[in-house]
């Protein structure tokens, strides 16, 4: 008896810290080809924190994101560079291939479906053609409590990395439980 009781306390206790662990973060993605080594990006998107954290990975990866500047002076036509909700495709391509890029780096953050999911979409083009040639999702379920915004934009640049580290195959795709920023400080793969 006092097997069964020890047995389904320690089940019990299991099950409770499973339930109280932080979430793991889910990224998927697919890509016929990555920018190569020295390409221009041109990075546009609809949140400010994430549009940093996106420049600078980058930029650790060997590519070279036109300065801020030159994206507001000479293609976005608006002194601000960021998209209200949703980032148009057509209007960033045409921006970015004023601006000289090789290559669209366009994310879209939301948390329409529920407050307490975030979601982080990132797509790659050519800019000589057109074409999309990556696509990766990530997402991570925070909780219903109320977030301070340092907090949710610590959470968004963690989904970030983990989401362009699954694109550049330095993590696989699906869940993972690892919540640190490490995928944020990777270092360069030379191919």
């Amino acid at each position: 008896m006092s097997y069964i009781l020890s047995v389904s306390l320690m089940a019990i206790s299991l099950i409770m810290n499973a339930c109280a662990s932080d979430k793991p973060i889910y990224t998927s993605a697919f890509y016929s080809t990555l920018p190569s080594l020295n390409s221009r990006v041109f990075v546009a998107g609809n949140n400010m924190a994430v549009l940093t954290t996106t420049e600078t990975w980058l930029q650790d990866r060997g590519l070279y994101p036109i300065d801020r500047n030159a994206q507001q002076a000479n293609a976005m036509g608006s002194p601000d560079i960021l998209c209200p909700t949703r980032c148009d495709t057509g209007t960033s391509l045409d921006a970015a291939k004023t601006a000289g890029a090789d290559y669209l780096i366009l994310f879209n953050v939301s948390m329409e479906h529920a407050p307490e999911r975030m979601l982080i979409i990132i797509t790659g083009l050519a800019i000589k053609t057109g074409e999309e040639i990556f696509r990766a999702e990530g997402t991570e379920l925070l909780g219903s409590e109320w977030m301070h915004p340092d907090d949710k934009n610590e959470a968004l640049n963690h989904i970030l990395c983990h989401t362009l580290a699954t694109v550049w195959q330095y993590r696989p795709g699906g869940y993972l439980d690892d919540r640190s920023n490490h995928y944020c400080q990777l270092p360069p793969r030379h191919t």
